[in-house]
C-alpha cells in the first residue's frame, strides 16, 4: 500500500505500535530515524530493520533498552558488545541467552541477569552455573518428582552431597512432572521457601 511508503505516515505508525514497521516500505526499514522511532516503542521491531541497522549500536541500544530479548536480533558484534548485553539483561535477564558465549562467561553480566531474574542462570556458562554467590542473588529451585524421589537441577535449597532431597511435603507427583519455583532469599542468606505465584506442570 502506497501509505507504507510515505515516511511521515510510517514515523507517526511506528511510534504509537513499533512492531508496524513490518510493513514499512524496504526503503523505509533502511531509515534510521524510523527504526530508531519503531524500537523505541516495541524493541523487537529490530527483527524487521534492513541493512547494517541490526549492527547499529545506538539502534540495538535504544532497541534492548525497551525489550531485553531483542538483543537475539542484533548483529553478532553487539551481542559482544558488553555494554549493549548489560543493557539488555538488566532489562530482562532471560536476554543471557542471546549474548555471545564469551559474555554468557562474564561474572558480572550473569550477576545482573540472574539480579532481574533467577531464570537466567540457565543461560550462563557452565562454569558460572555452579557459582554459589550466583545462586544466592536469587536461586531457582527446580525438582523433577519421579519414583526414585526429587532431584535438584537448580541451585537454592542446599542440597545433600549428591543433589537430592526428599519431597519435603510438597506432595507426591507423578512420573517425569516438573515442579519449578523461585526461592527467595532471606538477608542473612537462610533459605526459606517463599514461593512465588509461579509454578510449571509439565508431562
Amino acid at each position: 500500500y502506497e501509505m507504507w511508503t510515505d515516511r511521515n505516515f510510517v514515523l507517526a505508525t511506528v511510534a504509537q505500535n513499533g512492531s508496524a514497521l513490518y510493513h514499512a516500505s524496504a526503503e523505509l526499514r533502511f531509515a534510521r530515524e524510523v527504526v530508531l522511532a519503531a524500537v523505541a516503542q516495541y524493541g523487537g521491531a529490530l527483527q524487521y530493520a534492513l541493512g547494517g541497522l541490526r549492527a547499529d549500536r545506538e539502534v540495538a541500544l535504544a532497541a534492548v533498552a525497551q525489550y531485553g530479548r531483542a538483543l537475539g536480533y542484533a548483529a553478532d558484534e553487539l551481542r559482544n558488545d558488553r555494554e549493549v548485553v548489560l543493557a539488555a539483561v538488566k532489562q530482562n535477564g532471560r536476554a543471557l541467552e542471546c549474548a555471545s558465549e564469551q559474555l554468557r562467561g562474564d561474572r558480572e553480566v550473569v550477576l545482573e541477569a540472574v539480579g532481574q531474574t533467577g531464570m537466567a542462570l540457565k543461560y550462563a556458562a557452565e562454569e558460572l552455573r555452579g557459582d554459589r554467590e550466583l545462586a544466592l542473588e536469587r536461586p531457582v529451585v527446580s525438582v523433577s518428582f519421579g519414583a526414585t524421589g526429587c532431584f535438584l537441577l537448580g541451585g537454592g535449597a542446599d542440597p545433600d552431597e549428591d543433589g537430592c532431597r526428599d519431597c519435603d511435603g510438597l506432595g507426591d507427583h507423578d512420573d517425569g512432572q516438573m515442579f519449578e519455583a523461585y526461592a527467595i532469599m532471606t538477608t542473612d542468606r537462610r533459605y526459606r521457601r517463599l514461593w512465588e505465584a509461579f509454578c510449571t506442570w509439565g508431562p
